[in-house]
C-alpha cells in the first residue's frame, strides 16, 4: 500500500538577507529612520516560554497532569561583522555618533613629559593633548627645560602621528634626573574623525526589519515592532580572525499599535 503523499510542495529555507534598525528617539519615542546593520551572519528569534507544571503525587510513578504558560519571553539575537562608525553607534550601545574635527593649528609650550616623569621616560610612550599631528611637513620639536632641543629620531620618535604618540628610546640623551620637563611645539592638520562613546546608554529601543534574500527556498520577511537591544559578547579589537559583534534583544509587547501581532510578524513572499 503506498504511503501518504504530502500535497503541498516542500519549502526549505537557507537564509540570507539584510537587517535594518530604526532606533526610537529616547525623548520623543519616535522613529528616526532605518540604519542598515551591514553584513550580519546571524539573525535568530526565540520564544522562551516560562511554564507552570503540575505533577501527580498520588503514587511512585510521577506523571505530569497539567501545564500552562506563565509568561512569554520572545528574544532576538543578531551577529554582524560591519565595524563602520554608522553601525557602531548601535552595537556599541551608544547615544550616537559624533565627529571630532581638527583644524590647522600650531601648538606651543605643551608639556608632553612632566619633570617627574622624565626620571623614567626612557622606554616609555607619551601622548600629545591633540591628535592628527603633522610629522612630514613640519614635524614636532621637543625641548627639555631650560633650553635643550631634543633630536628627532634619536631622543624621541613620533610613533603614531594620528594619535599623537611619541616614544623615548632607551638610548635617548634625555635628562632623567627628574627635574626638567619636556615641552613641544607641533602642528595639527585638518581632519575629521567619527567617534562613538561606547556603553553610554542603558539599551536601544527601536523597530527591527528583516529583508530576506535566501540562497534557497522560502523568502520570509520579519518585522519586530518594538525591541530593547543590549550588547552581548566581546568586541575583538585584537583577534586571529575577522571580528564580530553581537546584540541580544527583548521583544516587547506592542499590542496598542499591532493588536493582531503584538510581538513580531512574518511575511511570506
Amino acid at each position: 500500500m503506498p504511503g501518504l503523499k504530502y500535497p503541498v510542495p516542500h519549502k526549505p529555507m537557507l537564509g540570507k538577507g539584510s537587517i535594518f534598525f530604526d532606533r526610537f528617539d529616547p525623548v520623543t519615542g519616535l522613529p528616526q529612520g532605518k540604519i542598515h546593520l551591514g553584513n550580519c551572519t546571524q539573525f535568530d528569534l526565540e520564544d522562551k516560554p516560562d511554564k507552570a507544571k503540575l505533577f501527580s503525587s498520588l503514587n511512585s510513578t510521577v506523571t505530569m497532569i497539567a501545564s500552562a504558560l506563565k509568561k512569554r519571553e520572545p528574544t532576538v539575537t543578531i551577529k554582524g561583522t560591519d565595524f563602520s562608525s554608522m553601525v557602531a553607534q548601535d552595537w556599541a550601545i551608544s547615544n550616537g555618533k559624533t565627529t571630532l574635527a581638527t583644524t590647522a593649528a600650531t601648538l606651543t609650550g605643551e608639556t608632553v613629559i612632566s619633570a617627574v616623569q622624565t626620571a623614567n621616560a626612557k622606554g616609555r610612550y607619551f601622548q600629545f593633548v591633540n591628535m592628527n599631528i603633522d610629522n612630514v611637513g613640519t614635524p614636532p620639536v621637543l625641548t627639555q627645560a631650560p633650553s635643550t632641543v631634543l633630536v628627532a629620531g634619536t631622543d624621541y620618535i613620533v610613533e603614531d602621528p594620528q594619535l599623537g604618540i611619541i616614544y623615548i628610546p632607551l638610548t635617548s640623551t634625555i635628562d632623567t634626573t627628574g627635574t626638567k620637563a619636556v615641552t613641544a611645539v607641533y602642528h595639527q592638520l585638518v581632519g575629521s574623525f567619527d567617534q562613538v562613546a561606547g556603553s553610554s546608554v542603558p539599551f536601544l529601543q527601536g523597530h527591527l526589519t528583516f529583508d530576506p534574500d535566501p540562497v534557497d527556498g522560502q523568502k520570509i520577511a520579519c518585522d519586530i515592532w518594538r525591541v530593547n537591544l543590549f550588547a552581548n559578547g566581546k568586541i575583538g579589537l585584537i583577534a586571529d580572525d575577522y571580528g564580530n559583534w553581537e546584540l541580544e534583544g527583548d521583544i516587547l509587547d506592542d499590542t496598542s499599535n499591532h493588536p493582531t501581532s503584538p510581538f513580531y510578524q512574518y511575511t511570506f513572499f
